[in-house]
């Protein structure tokens, strides 16, 4: 189960990165 949340946690981390590019936040 670990395994699977932490991959989950990943994908929503590179969501909301995507999102900040599109409205041009930078990721730092």
């Amino acid at each position: 189960m670990g395994i699977m949340n932490s991959s989950l946690d990943f994908l929503k981390l590179n969501k909301n990165n995507a999102v900040k590019r599109k409205i041009g936040i930078p990721e730092n």
